[in-house]
């Protein structure tokens, strides 16, 4: 795979572009920095909820969780038994 695509992608993208230029007087912290190259505007409000098929794995996520609850203490021990053999 040729790397120098990606590089140049990167290179001449208008965020590195804006950047460098700011930061060639000196470092910044980075609200100095977002106000002079004007940073991305606020994205639109979003929401997540799950899909049907997402909702269908709750049941099997709940199991493996009340497994892990009720397992943490042995598997903490057997962990540290582990790291005392190893060591």
């Amino acid at each position: 795979m040729n790397p120098r695509p990606a590089v140049l992608d990167r290179v001449g993208d208008k965020w590195t572009v804006l950047v460098v230029s700011a930061l060639a007087d000196g470092p910044m912290r980075f609200t100095a920095l977002d106000d002079r190259i004007g940073g991305p505007s606020v994205p639109p409000h979003v929401e997540y909820e799950l899909t049907d098929l997402g909702r269908s794995l709750r049941e099997p996520i709940d199991v493996l969780r009340d497994w892990a609850e009720q397992h943490i203490a042995s598997v903490v021990a057997h962990r540290e038994g582990f790291d005392d053999v190893s060591a």
